[in-house]
């Protein structure tokens, strides 16, 4: 499987839906609510300790919590994740 790295990622308080994309190319936009996200995020980074197989999102209250490289695939269902 090629998707293990996190190229980029963006976050829209307003739609509550994050967009990853992956160093292959593939895009997916997923809602707070597939994540288990209850609250606004304030920033989301790619995680550079763990060399970009997952994301961190920081909250508004100082909280913070991490995505695997793995949990949009399994969400999303991806043909190529098994």
């Amino acid at each position: 499987m090629k998707d293990t790295k996190f190229k980029n990622v963006k976050f829209n308080n307003r739609k509550h839906q994050v967009e990853v994309t992956y160093t292959s190319g593939k895009k997916y936009t997923i809602h707070y609510s597939s994540l288990g996200i209850k609250k606004n995020i304030s920033e989301a980074l790619v995680d550079d300790e763990t060399k970009g197989h997952s994301i961190i999102f920081k909250f508004n209250d100082g909280k913070h919590d991490y995505m695997p490289y793995d949990q949009p695939l399994a969400i999303m269902k991806d043909p190529e994740y098994n």
